[in-house]
């Protein structure tokens, strides 16, 4: 890649450098020992050699060290493969509006606008059908953005934090807003705050991992933001975490990391381009100000799982179009059931006998609050349940004719 460091389309995905690191922690002893409270992943061994640290060719490296060689003595990684071994996410992705209040700045507190964390959300609630559309590919999965943001506010001696840091936040964030191990928390960090777990100065878009629960981590990289993210601020970071969190919530380094074969990674980011409605126009890895063709946003390339572990991965394996339609977008699922809502005057309802009616606020005579609500959920999650039924059944079908089409592309 010849992009230069600071270059938009060079903001690459520090998920498998987390991945390693958190791994070594727990199999390493002797690095273990070593690791306290404010480091960062990058300490435990070079950057150059954690990210890479699961692929054998990377073990001839190590050996060339003695002081490597030792502290790794009898560790090993798992690899990842093509296929996803365990489950896909299927969850809510809650944002969160972090305040960072910074001791050394005159208590000043920085965070990302309420406008551009609502632009954000609107974003992903666009992205999140695409998104899971291709990562169907990898198993069935479902997406559902929550329209509210959860406000959470830590207090910092300077403007830099780690990982450690945002993992116990996460935490916290969970208990105190009772969010389920199957929802994932994101955080937008603002311009001017530091993750060094994540440093934009490093050329770091973001990263995913595991807390108490998945969450993402995505750096900002400018103000007033828009969904169809001309400038590049945000959008294209925020997919490929989402992407790749959707098909390994665990991030434990067994399910592949679905993105960075298609970039920015390993190559120039193949990026999917959608019209205002969700049509699918294009893959290309032109960047989005220079594109010919008039969209209402994109998101990052999916690699199909043929080529989950090549890097680069070819450029048939990256541009294609969704390969399902699902029939369900949930939160225009909640946008149904808000609006049927309205015209009943109240967000829980019933049919009656000329419309929907709202069950009202208060004591009631019998336990029509919670027949109604219980029987909502239980359709809600039928429909669920009917569509990764529709999509398991479909898959392998799926599967065998994109690879059909990728050979015949590569004939050509």
């Amino acid at each position: 890649m010849t992009h230069p460091k600071d270059s938009p389309a060079l903001r690459v995905c520090s998920t498998r450098q987390i991945k390693n690191g958190k791994h070594l922690l727990q199999v390493a002893p002797r690095l273990r020992e070593n690791f306290k409270p404010g480091d960062r992943y990058g300490d435990l061994l070079p950057e150059s050699v954690l990210a890479h640290l699961h692929k054998p060719e990377a073990w001839a490296a190590i050996q060339s060290s003695p002081e490597h060689a030792k502290l790794l003595k009898g560790v090993k990684l798992p690899t990842s493969g093509n296929a996803a071994t365990d489950p896909l996410f299927k969850g809510i992705l809650h944002f969160v509006e972090m305040q960072f209040k910074i001791q050394n700045q005159g208590n000043n507190v920085v965070a990302v606008s309420n406008a551009d964390l609502s632009t954000a959300i609107d974003y992903s609630i666009d992205a999140a059908t695409p998104i899971s559309e291709y990562s169907s590919l990898y198993g069935t999965n479902s997406i559902a953005i929550s329209p509210t943001t959860i406000t959470y506010g830590v207090t910092l001696s300077d403007n830099i934090f780690t990982d450690q840091d945002l993992q116990d936040w996460v935490n916290k964030i969970a208990a105190n807003n009772n969010l389920p191990t199957s929802a994932c928390v994101v955080v937008l960090c603002p311009q001017g705050v530091i993750n060094r777990d994540g440093d934009p100065g490093n050329g770091i878009g973001g990263y995913h991992s595991m807390a108490n629960l998945p969450y993402i981590f995505v750096n900002v990289f400018g103000q007033n933001l828009t969904v169809a993210d001309a400038p590049f601020y945000y959008a294209q970071i925020l997919s490929h975490e989402i992407a790749e969190m959707v098909v390994d919530p665990l991030a434990n380094a067994v399910n592949p990391e679905v993105c960075d074969p298609c970039g920015p990674n390993c190559q120039t980011v193949f990026l999917d381009y959608f019209d205002a409605t969700g049509n699918y126009i294009s893959t290309t890895q032109t960047m989005p100000q220079s594109v010919n063709f008039q969209y209402a946003f994109y998101i990052n390339g999916i690699v199909q799982p043929a080529s989950a572990t090549a890097c680069p991965a070819p450029a048939n394996a990256c541009d294609y179009s969704p390969p399902l339609r699902l029939w369900v977008n949930w939160n225009k699922y909640e946008i149904w059931n808000w609006l049927i809502g309205s015209l009943a005057d109240g967000p829980l309802w019933v049919i009656g006998p000329h419309g929907p009616v709202p069950v009202p606020p208060g004591p009631l005579p019998f336990d029509a609050r919670e027949r109604a609500e219980r029987v909502r959920a239980n359709i809600i999650e039928s429909i669920r349940e009917l569509e990764l039924i529709g999509t398991e059944l479909t898959r392998e079908k799926l599967i065998g004719a994109l690879e059909k089409r990728s050979q015949k592309k590569g004939k050509a």
